[in-house]
């Protein structure tokens, strides 16, 4: 079953609890990415994809509104939702402006 995930990084990282950081927010999800990584694979799931949006294929020729995308393969729902449900939330959070719904 695969999904994929636009997601927008904040300039800085910035946690929830106001400790200081120096990461960007793409150091900060390179981060969460890393963790989430493992537990993807412990649900039988694999990231097929995952590189910066530079540009669109189809359309006027405007910039993407997201910085990267990730293409992430699941044996099953079920799957998808244990590794949701187990994702480390505080990086995603620190370094992301705004992630899209995960499309079908």
């Amino acid at each position: 079953m695969p999904r994929l995930r636009a997601v927008k990084f904040k300039p800085q990282a910035a946690y929830e609890d106001g400790r200081a950081s120096e990461l960007t927010g793409a150091a900060a999800y390179a981060l969460y990415d890393e963790a989430n990584r493992e537990l993807i694979a412990e649900c039988g799931g694999c990231v097929l994809f995952s590189g910066d949006a530079n540009t669109l294929v189809i359309g006027p020729g405007m910039q993407p509104e997201f910085d990267r995308a990730v293409l992430f393969e699941f044996p099953s729902m079920e799957a998808y939702n244990d590794v949701a449900g187990k994702s480390v939330e505080l990086q995603s959070k620190t370094g992301v402006s705004s992630r899209p719904e995960t499309l079908p």
